[in-house]
């Protein structure tokens, strides 16, 4: 019974990840790049504005965030 659980748990989140998993699009971040230049140009505060993908720790925020709320929210 326990193996049919957690069989029944793995393809929930296969389902949930087949999009993310097989999508072959490409995401840029050009008009952010270029808002984040003029602003560093104006001398704006960019440490209280920073959204920089490149400063995110991607691996902290799947293991610490992300993967607990499947768990918390989605894998019941």
């Amino acid at each position: 019974m326990e193996s049919q659980r957690k069989l029944q748990t793995l393809m929930k989140i296969t389902r949930l990840y087949k999009p993310y998993l097989l999508f072959e699009g490409t995401f840029d971040d050009k008009n952010a790049e270029i808002l984040r230049m003029a602003k560093n140009k104006a001398g704006d505060d960019l440490g209280r504005f920073n959204f920089d993908p490149r400063n995110i720790d991607w691996m902290d925020y799947v293991l610490n965030a992300h993967i607990p709320g499947l768990v918390k929210y989605v894998v019941k």
